[in-house]
């Protein structure tokens, strides 16, 4: 960590959707000329604010719509992603092969589809889908995140005595 300085850019991630902890407080204050990107990839509402400059949110890995990310600045930074079109709509297929999938009979079929377009995909500048907005904005999170809730509970009653410390399970987790 003496490597880190300056006007670097560290990545900081939020495993399993768990807060940073107090170590990346201190060392956010022994560095205040470097910039964080808090990585809650796999966070629905972490239980704590961000720490970081920028944050990273992935609605793709935790609510299961079909492209995007969301890129929220603080401090009043903004970011404003150019709209147009993704060049057809076939990124959206493993998503429908899943919803239409509700037997759960053809996991393969929608998990291969997924793969292959996981492996097509690339990181841009572009703005989320239209669709992937409209979902999102037609989804309740707070029900979601009190499930999530829910099971993080039910985890750490069932398993806290082999659960990995880095893993802070409870009614606080999200």
């Amino acid at each position: 960590d003496r490597l880190v300085g300056g006007a670097d850019t560290v990545l900081a991630c939020c495993y399993f959707g768990a807060p940073l902890g107090p170590s990346w407080q201190r060392f956010l204050a022994m560095r205040p000329t470097v910039t964080i990107v808090e990585d809650r990839s796999q966070a629905l509402d972490p239980a704590q604010a961000p720490i970081g400059h920028w944050v990273v949110y992935s609605p793709r890995k935790v609510l299961g719509v079909p492209d995007g990310g969301v890129l929220v600045g603080l401090e009043g930074r903004t970011v404003s992603p150019p709209r147009g079109p993704r060049g057809g709509v076939r990124f959206i297929e493993p998503s429908l092969l899943r919803f239409e999938d509700e037997a759960e009979t053809r996991n393969a079929r929608w998990y291969a589809a997924h793969r292959a377009r996981e492996a097509r995909e690339t990181v841009t500048n572009r703005a989320m889908s239209r669709i992937s907005t409209a979902i999102l904005g037609a989804t309740a999170l707070e029900p979601l995140a009190e499930r999530r809730r829910r099971n993080a509970a039910l985890l750490a009653d069932r398993l806290g005595d082999v659960l990995p410390p880095m893993m802070p399970l409870g009614a606080s987790h999200r």
